[in-house]
């Protein structure tokens, strides 16, 4: 089974989230499928706290990915506060000085 859950990084006492695609049976911080977006709980007002991309989480979601509790929790605060991106948005902010295409997004539709 494909879940969507939050795999911790950062240093200890400053967390900072991903939000990860992966199989259920694989460790917290281990391999994932997808990376679709990052939660920072201690970002400042000025810094970016949340932000998922849309159009492959509902790719996901659509071919039965199950987000985890807290991951929902977070999707609807984005949605409160409109910090879903578009493709394009997420694309370009996104893959700043990173040449995997394992980051890269499709654009898909524009917001």
């Amino acid at each position: 089974m494909v879940v969507i859950r939050l795999a911790r990084g950062g240093a200890k006492a400053r967390p900072f989230f991903n939000i990860v695609v992966a199989d259920k049976r694989t460790r917290r911080d281990g391999r994932f499928i997808e990376r679709i977006g990052f939660y920072n709980p201690i970002a400042t007002a000025t810094e970016e706290s949340i932000r998922i991309a849309q159009d492959r989480l509902t790719y996901w979601q659509g071919v039965g990915a199950q987000a985890s509790p807290t991951v929902e929790r977070l999707i609807q605060q984005a949605a409160k506060s409109s910090l879903i991106d578009c493709a394009l948005g997420w694309a370009y902010g996104f893959n700043q000085g990173r040449t995997s295409s394992l980051f890269h997004a499709i654009p898909a539709r524009t917001c």
